[in-house]
């Protein structure tokens, strides 16, 4: 993260986008990167998915990990992983449609907080005949059952106990079904994803300062401090804004509601029973254009750093903990 936001400052082109198009071409080390960087937001996302099997498992498999960004406890079980598992999958495949048009973040978080993409989850996770492709309406019933559990991730020998057949007529009915998935370009439908690595120990996925000199990383430091410094010359209702909208990840409709709920009014002392989430996102531009100016008056000494709306934004998504500890301050 610290490189990222270096190189940004440093040279504002689109860094996101060169990186996605590594990990597309097959870039292992930049797909693991990738899976450091968003584990917490997908990983609380599995968390919420599978909360009634969190809530109802037997408290013996029920284990706990500490959220980077929060310090908080989450509570998790097998099947919480087999979500997380199923949501890196989905992001590696749909970083095939990332053009670099918004920050890798923001297009992370409007897929996870699709609800069609919990739909397909839950036709994942519960082998729902509608989420069979169209060519599979009419097939076999042992090919059907065959392809949700391959989407599943079971073993060759898991799928033979299943459809009570002998371990060479599963691979004779394994093979139609790869068959006609590769008819139809969508052998992404049962790529393992039990390669992706998972490190349930995990309590920090901050990344390490190798790759900066011990100047870049003082720079770094530099900045960071005076985009706090910045921060702080904001209204305190403008910071609220902006750490619900970049650190937790809402929508602007989800603003309003809470904002309704706990009867908040927005800044500019708006009423949230009379705003459109269109007049809270030019809300937003204009909190962080303020802002922007703010940061640039306080950078005038260091001639090398470039402020960008993209190097606003990425700060506002990226500094969780030091934004954390500003806007509560």
């Amino acid at each position: 993260m610290l490189v990222l936001l270096l190189n940004v400052m440093l040279n504002p082109e689109n860094k996101d986008q060169n990186w996605v198009k590594q990990i597309n071409n097959g870039d292992q080390h930049a797909f693991h990167r990738f899976v450091r960087r968003f584990t917490d937001l997908i990983f609380y996302k599995a968390c919420q998915w599978t909360s009634r099997e969190i809530f109802l498992a037997n408290p013996i498999d029920i284990r706990k990990r500490r959220d980077p960004s929060s310090g908080r406890e989450i509570l998790w079980t097998d099947e919480t992983v087999d979500a997380y598992l199923w949501l890196v999958n989905q992001l590696k495949n749909k970083l095939k449609a990332y053009r670099g048009k918004a920050p890798l973040r923001h297009f992370i978080l409007s897929i996870i907080h699709s609800k069609y993409l919990e739909i397909d989850y839950l036709r994942w996770k519960d082998g729902n005949p509608r989420s069979l492709p169209k060519l599979f309406q009419d097939a076999p019933e042992a090919e059907k059952i065959a392809l949700r559990l391959l989407r599943m991730n079971k073993s060759t020998e898991q799928i033979a106990t299943a459809l009570n057949c002998s371990f060479t007529q599963t691979q004779f009915i394994l093979n139609n079904v790869i068959e006609k998935l590769s008819q139809m370009g969508r052998l992404d439908l049962i790529q393992p994803i039990s390669e992706i690595a998972f490190d349930e120990s995990a309590t920090d996925l901050s990344y390490t300062y190798t790759e900066m000199t011990i100047e870049d990383l003082a720079l770094f430091e530099k900045v960071v401090a005076i985009f706090k410094a910045a921060l702080k010359q904001l209204d305190p209702a403008e910071q609220h804004l902006l750490k619900l909208f970049y650190q937790e990840g809402l929508t602007t409709k989800e603003i309003i509601q809470l904002y309704q709920r706990i009867h908040l009014r927005f800044p500019g002392n708006l009423d949230p029973n009379d705003i459109q989430p269109a007049q809270v996102n030019r809300l937003l531009k204009t909190i962080r254009n303020r802002l922007k100016r703010h940061f640039k008056t306080l950078c005038q000494s260091l001639e090398e750093v470039q402020i960008t709306n993209k190097t606003i934004i990425i700060f506002l998504s990226e500094l969780r903990s030091e934004m954390m500890d500003t806007v509560e301050a």
